[in-house]
């Protein structure tokens, strides 16, 4: 009887020694390195390229600046860069109250600053002379300079057109 007792205990102590060995091999065994968390890109890459769009009051939302807005974004999406806007909202609406938002799109060093409205032409073509290393494109009627370009034809491909030839 004392010889299955001791064969009992070997028996039971053999099997726990394998079981906390198992156990231990468990836990320190090494497991895969998890992959590192890289989210979706989400954010889109641009160049230096800004196109900045002068409009009156009405902004992109005027009968004018709509196609010359819709031809703005179509070039700056052809060249990889941003187009914004700004709309010179004063009352009245004079060259002098506009020149402070052309100034500033040039402030803002846009790559290339177009115009439309006969007052935002009027104001970009006072400002052009003294700032020679931006380039201008007006649109409708205006007079051409140095840094000046301008666009009779308000459709939007011929804007996006005369945008991709300035940049």
């Amino acid at each position: 009887m004392r010889d299955r007792l001791v064969r009992w205990r070997w028996w039971l102590g053999g099997a726990a020694v394998i079981a906390v060995g198992a156990l231990v091999a468990v836990i320190v065994w090494p497991s895969p390195a998890p992959a590192p968390y890289r989210p979706a890109a989400r954010a889109r890459v641009y160049n230096t390229v800004t196109i900045c769009l002068l409009t009156g009051p009405l902004g992109v939302a005027g009968t004018d600046a709509a196609p010359v807005w819709a031809g703005v974004t179509k070039a700056a999406d052809a060249a990889n860069g941003q187009s914004q806007f700004l709309s010179a909202t004063t009352t009245p609406e004079t060259v002098g109250s506009v020149t402070p938002f052309a100034n500033s799109l040039v402030q803002q060093q846009c790559a290339l600053v177009v115009a439309v409205g006969p007052v935002e032409v009027a104001a970009v073509e006072s400002i052009a002379p003294t700032d020679a290393k931006t380039r201008f494109l007006v649109v409708g009627k205006g007079t051409a300079s140095a840094n000046v370009k301008v666009v009779t034809d308000t459709s939007t491909n011929s804007v996006a057109a005369a945008v991709q030839a300035d940049l």
